[in-house]
């Protein structure tokens, strides 16, 4: 609890309910308790007004993350954040132009690890995934996914998510026949670009993930496709599409430095772009 000879209009503190006993300083420091608070409550129960507005109003100096759905929270607070100081970010899933700030998911891949995590986030935001017992499906369609966006990396300067987006939205197959051997083999809108990688580096992620799309039979290789096209329709809007071509894109590392809001608008009817929103909190915490 803050005490009487704190400056109280300079202290950060969270306030979990009515009088001074329930007035806490944020500062870990001087509580010796962390700051975690569940807050659980149905829809219409208060919690915006309980809890986040009140936390919102007593910050003063710490930085802030706050996830909404309503827009009236960052309406109402950004010029009051502004006055004390802050640098605040609107990132915005649901109508992202009308934000200040962008994000690209491809800014934050520093390792094959990394993208394989981007990859498979994306693809299991499809609902069908849950309900689908196989996992083959959504792993050979997290597969292809993961070759054409190190293709993205490996071929194209100052790429974007748009251009993956691209790459999937481009990509027809078709069954083929090889005039000499009369063999049917499946045929792709991209085989000379990945052929070109196969013939400079072969063990390539990007090749030996394409390798594998590659030899599946045609019908297996259309529904591994449609997989992934289902995803990344359900999550991509053409608005999000339009994020990534932003000008100006979030630095974690800034956020650290300099003394910021975040305000991160999601979705309260569309789960899978929420998906983002997860992916952003896994890439900052």
């Amino acid at each position: 609890m803050i005490s009487k000879s704190e400056k109280i209009d300079n202290t950060d503190k969270v306030i979990l309910g009515n009088g001074n006993d329930c007035i806490y300083s944020s500062d870990c420091n001087i509580t010796g308790i962390n700051n975690n608070v569940l807050v659980v409550g149905g829809s219409g129960s208060g919690k915006t007004v309980s809890i986040t507005e009140p936390f919102l109003l007593e910050s003063k100096n710490r930085n802030i993350i706050t996830s909404v759905t309503k827009r009236r929270i960052v309406d109402k607070y950004t010029p009051l954040l502004k006055e004390r100081g802050y640098n605040v970010l609107d990132l915005n899933f649901v109508n992202p132009t009308k934000g200040n700030i962008s994000y690209d998911p491809l800014a934050f891949i520093n390792s094959e690890q990394d993208l394989q995590f981007v990859a498979k986030t994306i693809v299991c935001s499809n609902s069908k995934c849950e309900n689908i017992q196989d996992p083959y499906w959504y792993m050979s369609a997290t597969s292809l996914f993961i070759a054409l966006i190190s293709y993205v990396f490996m071929k194209v300067d100052n790429p974007n998510f748009s251009d993956v987006l691209d790459m999937v939205d481009t990509l027809d197959i078709w069954e083929c026949t090889d005039a000499n051997s009369k063999c049917v083999h499946l045929a792709t809108s991209h085989d000379s670009y990945f052929d070109k990688i196969g013939e400079e580096n072969p063990k390539s992620l990007a090749y030996v993930n394409w390798l594998s799309f590659k030899r599946l039979p045609i019908r297996t290789a259309g529904c591994v496709l449609s997989f992934l096209k289902t995803s990344t329709t359900a999550v991509f809007t053409p608005e999000l599409k339009e994020m990534f071509k932003m000008k100006h894109k979030i630095d974690f590392n800034k956020f650290l430095k300099e003394k910021t809001a975040l305000f991160i608008t999601n979705s309260p009817v569309n789960p899978s772009i929420n998906t983002f929103y997860k992916y952003v909190l896994c890439t900052y915490f």
